[in-house]
């Protein structure tokens, strides 16, 4: 049963748009489009997510239509590990943490940390801003690579500085470092990386 709630990033992602709104009713188009993953793939998820009980449905004409179920014995423990994760995002908006995750778990293998900085971290990201992220990698081709996919799929602008480990003592010397002391957000990282780092 808990292997079918979230054994896909598919189901994740739509359970986080739903406790992120949790009053909202969506059709699988709508959760398509908000949640940026294929319509085949939707339908399947909310259909299972449905049947587990976690997410009622609702038929009105053609359309099918998603909402929340509070009386699902699921919805509380759900809840409480979707807050938890908003607090370790520092409450950024749920497109965000759709993005952070999808990021983390494409680009961990390649990178021993990630670290997102600027605007977004310190509340004065608009439409037009970059999303500024950090990587310690050997693999810098892989990385960007990864990211202008992301870009593509998400319609966002990433700026990306990727260092090597060998690299950080003179990386600290730059004024990029203490803009990353001052307000930065790590989304993972090696512990003695971070505190080499002073992060």
């Amino acid at each position: 049963m808990i292997e079918d709630l979230l054994a896909s990033k598919v189901k994740v992602k739509i359970l986080r748009f739903f406790f992120e709104y949790p009053l909202v009713r969506r059709s699988v188009r709508e959760i398509a489009l908000e949640c940026k993953v294929g319509f085949g793939k939707a339908s399947t998820s909310l259909k299972e997510l449905n049947e587990i009980g976690i997410l009622k449905k609702e038929k009105k004409g053609r359309e099918i239509f998603y909402s929340l179920n509070p009386s699902s014995v699921f919805y509380s423990p759900l809840e409480k590990i979707f807050e938890i994760e908003k607090k370790m995002y520092g409450n950024l908006p749920f497109l965000f943490r759709n993005l952070f995750a999808h990021l983390s778990s494409s680009t961990r293998k390649f990178s021993k940390l990630c670290v997102v900085f600027g605007s977004l971290v310190s509340g004065t990201f608009t439409p037009e801003s970059d999303v500024d992220l950090l990587f310690i990698s050997d693999d810098e081709e892989r990385i960007r690579e990864i990211c202008s996919r992301l870009e593509e799929k998400y319609g966002m602008r990433f700026q990306v500085i990727v260092i090597k480990e060998d690299d950080i003592e003179r990386f600290q010397k730059s004024s990029l470092y203490k803009t990353l002391q001052r307000e930065s957000l790590i989304l993972y990282g090696e512990d003695d990386l971070k505190k080499r780092l002073g992060l």
